[in-house]
């Protein structure tokens, strides 16, 4: 659990503000602000290695691709993660 923690907190640089934050056993997803874009990220963390899901798009677009993000988030599954690739 210590590298889920300390990666995810490696993540939250990268947003000006993070709007929803989500955690599980060996996933965690942040979703925000960076300017006027919207960032939303999905890292599942494992022994050997990280898989990453990062979308960015427009704010003034969110309404259109929200949907999207939301079925390309549940639908990512992670590889192998026990081993370093």
């Amino acid at each position: 659990e210590g590298s889920l923690t300390s990666e995810m907190e490696s993540q939250t640089g990268d947003f000006d503000r993070i709007t929803y934050r989500a955690q599980k056993k060996n996933w965690f997803i942040l979703s925000g602000y960076k300017g006027s874009e919207i960032l939303y990220r999905k890292t599942y963390v494992g022994e050997g290695s990280l898989n990453h899901l990062y979308i960015e798009y427009p704010a003034q677009k969110r309404k259109e691709y929200d949907a999207v993000v939301t079925r390309i988030s549940s639908s990512f599954e992670p590889g192998d993660l026990e081993t370093a690739h």
